[in-house]
């Protein structure tokens, strides 16, 4: 996959938007000191870390699991 230096930005505010951090530079910064090198090969790779793609799905079980009243 052919990543750019702005669809890792955009990963990464992505990120911190799902988990209420504004977008600022620092906690951007801070986002990508605290992953792992295997996060951060995915993210280069894949344009995603497995982890926060399986955290979003999870969500998104539980809030139509919310909705359906289960």
């Amino acid at each position: 996959m052919n990543i750019t230096g702005d669809n890792l930005i955009s990963a990464i505010c992505k990120q911190l938007n799902e988990k209420n951090i504004l977008q600022y530079d620092s906690n951007i910064i801070n986002l990508i000191k605290t992953l792992t090198s295997g996060e951060l090969h995915q993210l280069i790779d894949f344009g995603d870390v497995q982890s926060w793609h399986n955290d979003r799905i999870n969500k998104k079980v539980d809030n139509e699991s919310k909705i359906m009243g289960m």
